[in-house]
């Protein structure tokens, strides 16, 4: 039996602006991201199996470099179409800090995370949510990649200060 009263959609979006060493804005982005099958199988583990949840999600970057695509089958261990960007001075991925939900949306932004480049000429294409904090660990949950329209290319102490909002829809 089928019943299509309803529907619950769920759906991320990145906001991402490139700031210059000085804190000049350089380019600004806003767009969506492509669900992660083990993200979904995450909330839906969590929320209606029961299963422990992750206490922390954290962002990191997609090189341009070697790039392809993403794919919702790519996990945390296996993404062959892209790499972990690592050219940045901060010792780790950074926190995603939501603040309380609210109207069904949730969003880091009152605590954006910032990646500070610390390399000549970085290119970067995206940016994921996982559920470890470690550059270039291949352990934890996928959750989301999200692509910027066009490739950012970053100077020595550039900046990417970015924030991800994840709204559940009644369709």
């Amino acid at each position: 039996m089928k019943d299509d009263t309803g529907t619950l959609g769920i759906r991320g979006r990145f906001f991402v602006q490139h700031r210059d060493r000085e804190g000049r804005l350089l380019q600004e982005f806003a767009f969506r991201n492509g669900a992660a099958t083990a993200g979904l199988n995450n909330v839906l583990d969590v929320y209606l199996r029961n299963q422990t949840p992750t206490a922390t999600w954290y962002l990191g970057l997609i090189s341009a470099t070697s790039f392809t695509a993403v794919a919702a089958g790519d996990t945390m261990a296996s993404h062959s179409g892209w790499i972990e960007d690592q050219d940045y001075s901060e010792a780790v991925r950074q926190t995603y800090s939501p603040g309380a939900a609210a109207s069904g949306l949730i969003s880091n932004s009152g605590s954006t995370a910032v990646f500070t480049s610390n390399a000549g000429s970085n290119q970067i294409k995206g940016v994921f949510l996982s559920s470890v904090n470690t550059k270039g660990g291949t352990t934890g949950t996928l959750f989301a990649t999200g692509l910027f329209p066009a490739t950012v290319t970053m100077a020595n102490l550039d900046t990417l200060p970015i924030t991800y909002e994840v709204e559940l829809l009644a369709l």
